[in-house]
């Protein structure tokens, strides 16, 4: 996951969900929509930001649990770095 300051207000998302970590389009589309969700949920702390997730393993639905903590750490890791205050 990287971080970037925009100029704007919100915060922005971008996400690279490939076929090599994902060869299955179920599965890239099942990862998009969880990523976008733990994004919308913490949108707020993130204003001001541009966050690119990229995914990296191979995603199993079994494991979706493990994934949003996975993501609320990333997102946590952004109130750390100094351009987000």
């Amino acid at each position: 996951m990287w971080f970037r300051p925009n100029l704007q207000r919100g915060a922005r998302l971008g996400m690279v969900v490939g076929k090599r970590a994902a060869p299955r389009a179920v599965d890239r589309n099942f990862v998009k929509r969880l990523i976008r969700e733990e994004f919308r949920k913490e949108q707020g702390r993130l204003s001001g930001l541009d966050v690119v997730v990229k995914l990296q393993g191979k995603p199993v639905k079994a494991r979706a649990r493990e994934m949003r903590e996975e993501l609320l750490a990333l997102f946590s890791k952004s109130r750390l770095w100094p351009a987000s205050r």
